[in-house]
């Protein structure tokens, strides 16, 4: 049985910048990544925005930028909104999250890929993780004295009380994406499309990269009324406002997977804490959560350096990391944003249409600037109206 100080159960955004803090303070941590590459399987716009992607830039190589993002397109049924001089920057999370991986690797994380977590008891004062390497098909296992819980709204915490509850359709979304290929695409801003057709509790999105665009839809579970693949498929072939564009597009891959947007109840435990999407740590509202998730997992990181040096894992020690967690703007945010969620969908049981007030709601209390425009011309703001568009033959 392998030893070692701390180990972090995915190496998304979240799960990496842990294992990057632990190791720059000096201590041993394994990162496991179940994929070949931290992002493969991502299913995810890759937006980021706001004040985290000026920090982002800051440290980011140019070459995981895929675009520059200034402005959003809003779409409304009868209403198209424009948010500008906005700070984004649209990724690739196969490149970002790879990036991070190997970042936290290069601080002295032990970051071992297509490494499962399959199990994990409690022995004495420590945890034992059973692991299998997909690569050879070994099974090990490794006692550490601490774990960090990336892995997700599925993650392993549960079995110790802690992270994202099982079954909640009621703050569970899912997603599908396609990345359709569109090399050298003019495209510059963030699209959005809030239709019920679309997704009754949810949105459509474009988002732009270099040489494709990622395009997805997602809806509240408990909202659904086929599959998100239907969804999807509407969005991309039928939808009017974007199918003259989309369909004519190569598809080069399609993902769906969960998204959490409620707070876990328990983020902390014995030697053990949760991050990111396994501590639900994702906007209610917009569904994007990578700030949010790195800010956190980050936080847990420093209280899980201080934990080592002190030879202190219990719960009264890591909670250290919850209370400072809990004072961030990010999570008072996430609070404010999940009543409001919570409200509307109560709403809903009189409404049809609640969630489509909610989100003008939440456009106005951001003041943004409804565009005067007759539909054709909104059309031309958007991925459907730019001159140089592929066509069929």
């Amino acid at each position: 049985m392998e030893e070692t100080e701390a180990v972090v159960v995915g190496a998304g955004p979240a799960g990496s910048s842990a294992a990057r803090v632990i190791a720059e303070s000096g201590h041993e941590v394994l990162l496991l990544e179940k994929d070949r590459y931290s992002g493969e399987t991502a299913v995810c716009g890759g937006g980021l925005a706001g004040d985290f992607a000026e920090r982002a830039l800051a440290r980011l190589p140019r070459t995981i930028v895929e675009k520059y993002i200034t402005d959003w397109l809003i779409y409304m049924p009868d209403k198209t909104y424009h948010l500008a001089n906005q700070p984004g920057l649209s990724v690739c999370r196969r490149e970002f999250d790879r990036f991070l991986a190997e970042d936290a690797a290069s601080k002295g994380a032990n970051l071992r890929v297509q490494t499962v977590a399959t199990n994990l008891r409690r022995e004495g004062d420590r945890i034992v993780i059973n692991v299998r390497d997909r690569a050879v098909s070994r099974q090990y296992a490794v006692k550490s004295k601490l774990v960090v819980f990336a892995d997700g709204p599925c993650t392993m915490a549960r079995m110790l009380g802690l992270g994202f509850p099982r079954a909640k359709p009621d703050i569970t979304i899912h997603a599908a994406i396609y990345e359709l290929e569109w090399r050298n695409n003019p495209l510059n801003c963030f699209e959005f499309f809030f239709d019920e057709k679309v997704s009754p509790w949810g949105y459509g999105w474009v988002f732009p990269k270099r040489d494709f665009l990622n395009v997805g839809v997602g809806c509240l579970i408990s909202q659904m009324k086929g599959n998100i693949g239907a969804y999807l498929n509407y969005f991309v072939e039928k939808y009017e406002r974007v199918w003259g564009c989309l369909r004519t597009l190569r598809r080069i891959r399609f993902a769906a997977d969960i998204i959490p947007i409620a707070h876990a109840p328990r983020i902390v435990g014995d030697n053990a804490m949760a991050v990111g999407d396994a501590a639900g740590m994702v906007d209610p509202i917009w569904g994007g959560g990578i700030g949010m998730a790195m800010e956190g997992a980050s936080i847990a990181g420093q209280v899980a350096a201080a934990a080592l040096e002190e030879g202190r894992f219990d719960a009264s020690f890591l909670t250290q990391y919850e209370t400072r967690w809990k004072k961030t703007a990010d999570y008072k945010y996430l609070r404010r944003a999940h009543w409001a969620h919570e409200l509307f969908l109560k709403y809903s049981t009189f409404d049809r249409h609640a969630f489509l007030k909610f989100m003008r709601l939440a456009l106005w209390k951001g003041n943004s600037r409804e565009l005067k425009l007759s539909p054709a011309d909104l059309l031309a703001k958007g991925v459907s109206g730019v001159s140089n568009l592929p066509v069929s033959t």
